[in-house]
């Protein structure tokens, strides 16, 4: 810059930068065109980023691994119900149908969140249900 403006010549310029007065004019010139580009119009808003298929896969692959604690999670609180229930021979007719019905209230919401055969599940856990 202090060449284009007048400060000092070429080769003051290039023997400060350490080389021939060829090779600085080159360089200015790379400069004032990367100087240009620079100020050309560009699409407004952010680049759009690289996709990484690698980072893709492993995001669908965590997404697949929560999907499934959630579900176990579910399962084995349906576990615990359904083997009280096989377990309690002392309780009472109103409690005993009231535990059946959170078992089947939870058969339902599994089947319709996360797509598992209701008469599966039972067999799925060795449990053998009277109802």
């Amino acid at each position: 810059m202090k060449v284009r403006c007048g400060l000092m010549n070429a080769s003051q310029a290039a023997a400060q930068l350490g080389v021939s007065r060829k090779t600085y004019y080159k360089w200015e010139q790379r400069g004032l065109q990367a100087m240009l580009t620079g100020l050309a119009d560009q699409s407004p808003g952010r680049p759009c980023q690289p996709v990484d298929s690698r980072s893709e896969a492993l995001e669908i692959e965590l997404g697949n691994a929560r999907r499934d604690n959630v579900l176990l999670q579910h399962k084995m609180e349906l576990k615990d119900v359904l083997t009280d229930l096989k377990l309690s021979s002392g309780m009472s007719r109103t409690k005993k149908n009231e535990r059946k019905k959170k078992a089947l209230a939870m058969m339902v919401e599994l089947k319709k969140t996360y797509s598992v055969a209701n008469s599966g599940l039972a067999r799925e856990f060795g449990i053998y249900c009277e109802w």
